[in-house]
């Protein structure tokens, strides 16, 4: 909380947002056990979307990409007439690849000497890191939304 209080001294427009804002437990609050690497393949009904349907590593910069992707297949797949499992299936070839690539990517990079081969690697051959960070990104979409399977308003 001493963190944000001096933010709020420092930056007006942190005091503006902040204004009346109170701790709401004694200590921060962290995430962990992210289940980095999980796809989701199946569905029995609704249509999983974003962290629920995929979790990349963080590291990757494409969490937010991958979200998208999923909610915008997922509208498709709802104008189409398809059910959930037909868009999960498909969502899942989609990412299958770069998440479960990237989670043993992040795994390897865990570890010290890993770290320091990455970095050195980086110096000598920065376009493989650039390939291989292209590797994560999520592929754009071919054509957009069809606007003649939108429900028509009564």
């Amino acid at each position: 909380w001493a963190v944000v209080e001096h933010a709020g001294k420092t930056a007006p427009q942190v005091a503006r947002v902040l204004a009346g804002a109170a701790p709401t437990a004694p200590k921060p609050v962290a995430v962990g056990r992210v289940p980095y690497g999980y796809v989701r393949a199946r569905s029995a009904g609704p249509y999983h979307v974003g962290d629920q349907a995929a979790v990349i590593p963080s590291f990757c910069g494409e969490g937010m990409g991958l979200s998208l992707r999923s909610g915008r297949l997922a509208a498709e797949a709802v104008l189409a007439g398809r059910d959930a499992s037909v868009f999960q299936r498909r969502f899942a070839r989609l990412a299958w690849a770069r998440v479960k690539g990237t989670a043993v990517l992040s795994r390897v990079l865990s570890h010290g000497p890993a770290q320091a081969g990455a970095a050195g690697l980086a110096a000598w051959a920065p376009r493989v890191v650039s390939g291989l960070a292209g590797l994560t990104r999520t592929p754009q979409p071919r054509g957009g939304l069809r606007a003649s399977a939108t429900p028509s308003s009564s």
